[in-house]
């Protein structure tokens, strides 16, 4: 039975043998690591914290990665690529996810640098490392007792999104296409997708989630997500109807049920998104 009090807070989480998230600070970018009798795996990193990512690592393990999974391309979730791949990991994703990377990669890192004087500093000399092993929809990895099924649905958050379950345990690693507590960032996504995808999350034994942002959850967290997808298409459709234009949605459309979540910066994206969607068709 999931204990919210266990795995409440940030940093270092057990979630079963073996297997660990790390929670970043204040809604930061989460990961995960998963010791096996074939070798460390790795779940995403981040220049930015990857210094203490490792120190927990190294803590718990001892051991450098074998394979380091991205979730997608995104710059918390791949900055870091270049220090595992200098210590001899694999880097797996979806074939999407890296041809995203190729040729996206060195101008959103250019544009990070830019807009970020630590960034600047922390990536002077890095270019971007691409994955060296893809997959179009699943992978299977199985690494002495630990079996990990690697899933790409299509574009949800991006458009190369993979989670990483690993069904004996029945624990999800969902990078950013799972978020708890926070508004998700639809920018390079499809939320009607995503709503799919969530469902179909919702269909596998799930205990225990690992959401990109926000605290270890239970599997109840996808129900929470969708529902607020739903919400907020229903709300634009009504404003829509009622002849209000983008601006004066975006302006003014509250979830109340919602109205804790953090990073309320990526809801006017996803308000762009929906209007556009039903001012085309008005179908959902």
């Amino acid at each position: 039975m999931f204990d919210a009090k266990l795995y409440a807070g940030e940093g270092v989480k057990q979630l079963a043998e073996g297997v660990y998230a790390f929670i970043g600070h204040d809604g930061d970018s989460n990961y995960g690591f998963i010791t096996t009798s074939r070798g460390l795996v790795v779940i995403d990193n981040d220049i930015r914290s990857v210094a203490e990512f490792r120190q927990a690592i190294g803590a718990k393990t001892g051991q450098n990665a074998k394979y380091l999974i991205n979730t997608h391309h995104a710059f918390d979730h791949t900055s870091a690529n270049h220090i595992f791949a200098r210590e001899g990991a694999t880097i797996v994703s979806s074939a999407t996810c890296r041809q995203v990377m190729v040729e996206t990669g060195e101008s959103k890192l250019a544009a990070m640098r830019a807009s970020d004087a630590q960034i600047k500093l922390l990536t002077e000399g890095v270019n971007v490392v691409l994955p060296d092993l893809t997959f179009e929809r699943r992978l299977s990895l199985h690494l002495g007792s630990h079996h990990l099924e690697l899933i790409h649905f299509g574009q949800g958050h991006t458009p190369g999104d993979s989670i990483v379950y690993l069904p004996e345990e029945k624990i999800l690693f969902g990078g950013d296409l799972v978020m708890n507590g926070y508004n998700p960032q639809v920018r390079e996504g499809n939320p009607y997708n995503w709503i799919d995808f969530l469902e179909e999350m919702e269909k596998m034994s799930i205990a225990t989630i690992v959401p990109g942002h926000g605290f270890v959850a239970p599997q109840a967290c996808l129900g929470r997500l969708k529902s607020y997808f739903l919400a907020m298409h229903q709300n634009v459709e009504i404003m829509v109807k009622n002849g209000k234009n983008l601006e004066e949605i975006q302006g003014n459309l509250i979830l109340p049920a919602y109205r804790e979540w953090g990073k309320v910066r990526f809801i006017p994206d996803t308000i762009k998104i929906m209007y556009a969607r039903i001012k085309n068709d008005n179908k959902f």
